[in-house]
């Protein structure tokens, strides 16, 4: 009796030992699957969902991505023609708000350029990059976030050609030379809002007292005003250098009233080398 139980137990063991491994060892199909799991890669081509176990296919995919856009960025940079600014509304005015590099293709380390802060620009949009055009006829790209939309109406002020611009509705209703402030005390570039209205002030420093008929503050003490005390000849010329303001834009009476008259507070001043 105790032969035959040590026998049937040894076939017990014998069969829990051979479940035991059948259940612990995967089987082949399960294999395949935590292989194919472990290698198979997942990526986005647009909208279609593609898998691979080659690396090679996955750079070839990534690479045909990159130069697809790049070839769509090209022609959609060919069909922009900055004439069009009026009618494209894609196109639009802009300042850097920074200094900023000018790249020849966008996602590139092609520097051919730099431009300063506060230039104003027309911009076409294009992935992280802006396509734009400067005021010297210059293109390139820049980054789109160095660049900040102006609004449909904004005064400009140009100091190296001594120009007063207002455009409204991307129409430049009123342009006229002006007079900004002398190299020691020069007009600051930045961008400002408007902060009020006046008739018939009087500005007054520590050594001068200048009674205006129209007094428009942007920037603290400094404003545009009418100033009846240079010739037409002044205003736009070079002179500023040494005859300019204490920090201010003259303009002659009639374009003073003009822009009084078309500027409300709160309106934004651009003003630019």
């Amino acid at each position: 009796m105790k032969n035959n139980y040590t026998a049937k137990m040894s076939g017990v063991l014998a069969l829990t030992t051979l479940l035991g491994i059948l259940l612990l060892s995967p089987s082949k199909n399960s294999k395949d699957k935590t292989n194919k799991e472990i290698n198979q890669k997942t990526i986005k081509y647009e909208d279609t969902i593609l898998e691979t176990k080659n690396e090679n296919l996955i750079d070839n995919i990534t690479y045909d991505y990159d130069y697809q856009k790049n070839n769509e960025i090209k022609e959609e940079k060919e069909t922009i023609n900055f004439e069009d600014y009026k009618t494209n509304n894609k196109i639009y005015l802009a300042y850097l708000n920074m200094n900023s590099n000018i790249y020849k293709e966008d996602n590139s380390n092609n520097i051919i350029n730099t431009i300063d802060a506060y230039q104003k620009v027309l911009a076409y949009d294009i992935n992280d990059y802006s396509f734009i055009l400067d005021e010297n006829n210059n293109t390139g790209y820049i980054l789109k976030n160095n660049l900040t939309k102006l609004p449909d109406k904004f005064v400009e002020i140009d100091l190296e050609s001594q120009l007063f611009r207002i455009i409204n509705n991307k129409e430049t209703t009123l342009e006229t030379n002006c007079t900004t402030g002398k190299d020691s005390t020069q007009t600051n570039i930045g961008y400002f809002d408007i902060d009020g209205k006046y008739l018939n002030a009087c500005l007054r420093g520590s050594d001068y007292e200048c009674p205006v008929s129209y007094w428009v503050p942007f920037d603290g003490g400094i404003g545009f005003h009418d100033y009846i005390y240079q010739s037409d000849e002044m205003f736009g010329s070079q002179n500023y250098h040494t005859d300019g303001s204490h920090g201010c834009v003259r303009l002659n009476l009639n374009d003073a009233q003009k822009a009084y008259n078309e500027i409300e507070t709160g309106d934004m001043v651009l003003v630019h080398k």
